[in-house]
């Protein structure tokens, strides 16, 4: 192959386009890398989080872990029967109370309060396999 000539007048806009077309070629793959750590940064944390969900004994509660007390993990699978009754219910959070806004509203009670807390083991393997396509 001839090394290019770049005073060719004719030449220059065509390795101006390949030129270019290879700037995106690597930007692309960079971003398909970095696309690929993270999908394989998820699906770790997504078998870490399936693993304490089949060992109860090792799982311990967010809320609770400076005290160390340890708790059986439990999917919210069914919606809290209480309703807004519940005593584990905290709905009213940060001004108005101590309690962080990005904490759930139930997150002591063991059912769910809202739709989006709804788990089901089967969540965690689905999550897992499309991570692995």
């Amino acid at each position: 192959m001839r090394p290019e000539n770049y005073e060719n007048v004719k030449l220059v806009p065509i390795l101006d386009a390949a030129y270019a077309l290879w700037c995106k070629l690597e930007n692309l793959k960079k971003q398909a890398t970095k696309r690929c750590a993270q999908i394989n940064k998820e699906k770790e944390r997504l078998q870490n989080e399936r693993e304490r969900a089949l060992n109860p004994d090792t799982f311990v509660s967010a809320d609770d872990d400076s005290k160390g007390n340890k708790e059986r993990y439990l999917f919210k699978t069914i919606m809290c029967p209480l309703g807004d009754k519940c005593p584990k219910l905290k709905k009213h959070r940060w001004p108005n109370s101590s309690i962080k806004t990005v904490t759930k509203f139930g997150a002591n009670c063991p059912y769910a309060h809202q739709m989006n807390e709804l788990r089901f083991p089967e969540e965690y393997d689905s999550k897992i396999a499309v991570a692995k396509n």
